[in-house]
């Protein structure tokens, strides 16, 4: 595993811990869980990098957009001709620290990038937790972490749902996989999901269970591509 991966499954766990143990009075909207996220990644100090003696440059950011332009009313589709009015925005990216370095340039390539969920009602605060709601925001953020046009070696998905229920929404990864599966005609599907191509992160807790749900595709031992 690459040090930058490793840094960012270090802030990944520390963020599950910190939700797991202060979901009810920590974190009201999604924003609020990006932002936190984002102060243990600067706190940690793994993610800036020195660029000459008297400079350096912090390789995290947030809201970062996508090199690729996509039509949301229309499959998800990409659109071939270039600008910005129309690119996607990434939750909290990692620029490659082997970029050439030029001020205010919006064309970095991207090492890792991540994209969480955590569904409130904005008024009430309500948790939105269906399987259906789930399905609705799933694929746009896959595409927008697995998508080749978008020259990122690393994708995440973190998803953090606060329910009522006494049964979880999932009990693994193959209960994700199906939901996909059987509402293929439901999804606006331009390209196959592949969950080989993302590292995906599931939390739901409830005060109805015993223990939050904690579901991983993948494992944090395997060896990543050369990085």
């Amino acid at each position: 595993m690459s040090d930058i991966e490793k840094a960012i499954e270090d802030c990944k766990i520390e963020m599950y811990d910190i939700f797991k143990k202060h979901h009810t009075y920590y974190f009201w909207k999604e924003e609020d869980i990006q932002s936190y996220l984002y102060s243990l990644m600067l706190q940690s100090g793994k993610f800036v990098h020195r660029l000459s003696e008297d400079k350096t440059t912090l390789l995290v950011h947030r809201e970062y957009t996508t090199e690729s332009q996509y039509d949301t009313s229309n499959n998800y589709r990409i659109f071939k001709k270039k600008g910005n009015s129309s690119r996607g925005e990434i939750d909290i990216v990692v620029w490659n620290p082997n970029n050439e370095w030029k001020e205010y340039n919006a064309e970095y390539k991207i090492h890792s990038a991540i994209e969480l969920k955590f569904q409130r009602d904005f008024v009430t605060g309500r948790t939105k937790t269906s399987k259906s709601n789930f399905l609705e925001y799933f694929y746009p953020d896959y595409r927008k972490v697995t998508d080749i046009e978008n020259g990122i070696e690393f994708g995440h998905m973190m998803y953090f749902v606060k329910s009522n229920r006494r049964k979880p929404l999932f009990n693994n990864i193959a209960d994700v996989k199906k939901l996909i599966k059987d509402n293929v005609r439901n999804l606006p599907l331009e390209r196959e999901v592949n969950f080989d191509k993302v590292k995906f992160t599931y939390m739901e807790i409830s005060a109805k269970m015993r223990e939050p749900i904690f579901l991983k595709n993948y494992d944090n031992n395997k060896k990543d591509d050369d990085t």
